[in-house]
């Protein structure tokens, strides 16, 4: 098992490949000079086969244009430059 990170694009439906059976750990915005930009931790076995895993990002106030039940919450960030408000979901099948 290793903790890789994954880039969290902002135009959503977000669609992550990852290893089946990743636990999603930690979700957080990641400026200079490791990144630049919203980031999601995941616990992977590497040689798992991947699957495309499907998110939303929103801001605070904004529509997520699902029900509670698809949505499963991973979590909240802040932008460091812009301190725009991020929430993360998972939509559930």
């Amino acid at each position: 098992m290793k903790v890789y990170k994954y880039k969290v694009l902002d135009i959503n439906p977000i669609y992550i490949t990852l290893p089946k059976g990743a636990t999603l750990l930690k979700f957080d915005y990641q400026g200079p000079p490791y990144g630049d930009g919203f980031n999601l931790w995941a616990l992977v076995d590497p040689i798992a086969l991947n699957e495309d895993r499907k998110f939303i990002l929103v801001s605070t106030g904004h529509d997520l244009f699902q029900t509670a039940e698809q949505l499963k919450y991973v979590g909240t960030a802040e932008h460091d430059s812009t301190k725009l408000i991020a929430h993360l979901f998972e939509v559930t099948p």
